[in-house]
């Protein structure tokens, strides 16, 4: 594993990520998304700033960028907290004041009317599909309780019926993936994404979960994404994170959000059984190279499916919308 030398495109391992956003040296520089008091993670999104050398090794802490959590996480070359490196104290993704440019390259569809989407589950005790989990439970101010759900995949991981979460819709900025899928006779949405099963860990309050005034962050961890063409697998990432964020100020009409760790993708198409696969994963590459960030997925809008409640193979769980998605990546100067 090499030095992050440029932030977001040296490794596989979420941890180890470096920042893509400038906003290390004080909270401020966070107001843009993440708002005062708090600091973009290692995984970019939100978490209190007075978590990091609070004695408590938080899993979205645990990086080069914040010295492993403050020292909470043990012990790393530079102990001093805070990394000073980064100058720029605008907001969050604002290209005039942060410096950091965002480019959409894919948008996605994933309705669970056309059998896409996302799943979430719990495995109840005398479940042999996946080891017996409930999610825990939180007390929303105003709202009553809310069980999370241990599990979480693309929809293809429980339905037989379905082959993928996410269907691409447009690559707008991969022009070279764009010329090869038309040069073999395929089409954007012949690509699909799966997402592998992910789980809550230890699903520690404070670690792997937190809730703070009316949102929760909830991160999940542990597989892989997958891109396929036409069903034939392309490209993988592995060891991805997931982090999602419930907004339960509207109690009735709650909002979810969530988005990826940075994505290191690999080409495991077979060159010689399936070589239009591996042509056209090479070009994905391509495209993603150009940029001096990996990408990430993100989503904009996590909505539960109308009458998505599935009970199957001791699972009991629900099927969800997603809206707004798209696999982006972000630029930064510093």
């Amino acid at each position: 594993m090499s030095d992050c030398s440029v932030y977001g495109s040296c490794c596989s391992d979420y941890y180890a990520y470096c920042d893509d956003t400038g906003n290390d040296s004080a909270d401020t520089a966070d107001s843009g998304q993440c708002g005062q008091g708090y600091v973009v993670n290692c995984q970019g999104g939100c978490t209190l700033s007075s978590w990091v050398g609070d004695g408590v090794c938080d899993r979205v802490l645990l990086c080069p960028r914040f010295d492993f959590d403050g020292g909470d996480c043990g012990d790393s070359a530079d102990t001093g907290g805070y990394n000073d490196t980064d100058t720029d104290t605008g907001g969050y993704n604002d290209p005039d004041t942060d410096m950091c440019d965002e480019t959409m390259l894919a948008e996605f569809t994933g309705l669970a009317a056309n059998n896409l989407g996302l799943a979430a589950w719990q495995a109840p005790l005398g479940s042999t599909t996946e080891e017996e989990a409930l999610g825990h439970s939180v007390d929303i101010m105003g709202c009553g309780s809310e069980n999370a759900y241990y599990y979480l995949a693309s929809r293809d991981y429980v339905d037989n019926n379905s082959m993928a979460g996410l269907q691409v819709a447009t690559i707008p900025a991969m022009l070279t993936t764009q010329s090869y899928l038309s040069s073999f006779g395929y089409n954007a949405d012949d690509i699909t994404v799966r997402l592998v099963l992910h789980d809550l860990g230890t699903d520690m309050m404070n670690y792997d979960w937190y809730y703070s005034g009316s949102v929760e962050q909830r991160y999940y961890q542990g597989a892989s994404v997958y891109i396929d063409l036409d069903g034939v697998p392309m490209l993988v990432a592995s060891d991805t994170a997931l982090e999602f964020s419930t907004d339960y100020s509207n109690c009735g009409n709650r909002h979810i959000s969530g988005m990826t760790s940075y994505l290191w993708f690999e080409n495991i198409a077979n060159q010689q059984q399936n070589p239009v696969a591996y042509a056209v994963g090479e070009a994905m590459k391509i495209d993603f190279g150009i940029y001096n960030a990996n990408p990430q997925i993100i989503f904009e809008d996590i909505s539960p499916a109308t009458n998505g409640g599935f009970t199957n193979s001791d699972r009991e769980g629900y099927y969800y919308d997603v809206l707004g998605t798209s696999l982006v990546v972000r630029e930064c100067e510093y």
